[in-house]
């Protein structure tokens, strides 16, 4: 869950409820919280459906802002624009990133059950919804198996070789224990694919290992943070000038890497605070 930069109201990501292939149909039923996207207004006492919410005053729960979803696992704010990223796991075939523009309303209809990913999930008779929002992004599972949505970086617009990390959007996937990134240009992907960026870390001894990818997170110079689900450990993501101290984690050294000049370092909370 999560503020909007823009509008000030709660988000909350909501699974279908779980079984296979959503036996109670709940991602579709308008009537139903579960497999949503929720908006909320908490400024007062309790919380309000805010009223452009797409189902206040007709049919179905004030509280829905968009739907469709399986199992919405970390969804953020572009914190410069406030657009939103959705990251959906799964259920055997493709994980997928759905997007909404800050300056579109809500309502939109992310497809699942019929749909997983981009494609028909031909588990069920369920004809596909029509309209619909197809993901901006979807892998199979030959890259991982269950994604882990990130954040957008605006750590800083820091550039090594001419290339900035500016306005990417960071992910994981859990299983795999891989991290990606893409440029999404408001229409598509920049240069078509996400590129895998796990070949790039390079963990200092004694540093501890990225694995079990439960989280990201963002502090207020917008610098980024994975959560190590497995050792409980934390990692940042820094932009910094080079040369460093020793005691930082390094990533992506090399110039025609998109990560060049950025640093991962093991964050103790004590220290950050």
């Amino acid at each position: 869950m999560g503020f909007s930069p823009t509008d000030g109201f709660l988000y909350i990501g909501t699974g279908d409820g779980g079984g296979g292939n959503d036996p109670f149909r709940n991602a579709q039923n308008i009537n139903s919280l579960q497999g949503k996207m929720l908006r909320l207004d908490v400024s007062g006492s309790g919380y309000t459906a805010p009223a452009s919410n797409p189902f206040v005053g007709v049919a179905g729960a004030d509280e829905i802002y968009s739907y469709g979803l399986r199992n919405p696992f970390r969804n953020s704010f572009d914190r410069l624009n406030g657009n939103l990223y959705i990251a959906d796991v799964g259920q055997s075939a493709h994980e997928e990133i759905n997007f909404k523009a800050s300056a579109t309303a809500g309502g939109q209809n992310y497809g699942w059950v019929a749909r997983e990913g981009r494609f028909r999930n031909t588990a069920v008779a369920d004809p596909d919804p029509t309209p619909r929002v197809e993901p901006i992004y979807d892998y199979s599972r030959t890259l991982g198996q269950s994604v882990t949505g990130g954040y957008v970086y605006r750590g800083g617009n820091y550039n090594d070789g001419g290339i900035s990390l500016d306005g990417t959007y960071l992910f994981g996937d859990f299983i795999t224990q891989r991290i990606f990134s893409f440029r999404y240009t408001g229409t598509d992907i920049a240069n078509d694919a996400a590129q895998d960026r796990t070949s790039e870390l390079r963990i200092a001894t004694n540093a501890g290992t990225i694995n079990g990818i439960s989280s990201f997170g963002e502090d207020l110079q917008g610098n980024l943070y994975v959560v190590d689900y497995s050792d409980g450990e934390i990692f940042q993501i820094r932009g910094v000038a080079v040369p460093e101290p020793a005691s930082l984690v390094l990533i992506g050294l090399t110039a025609a890497s998109a990560w060049a000049g950025y640093r991962w370092r093991r964050s103790r909370l004590l220290e950050e605070a």
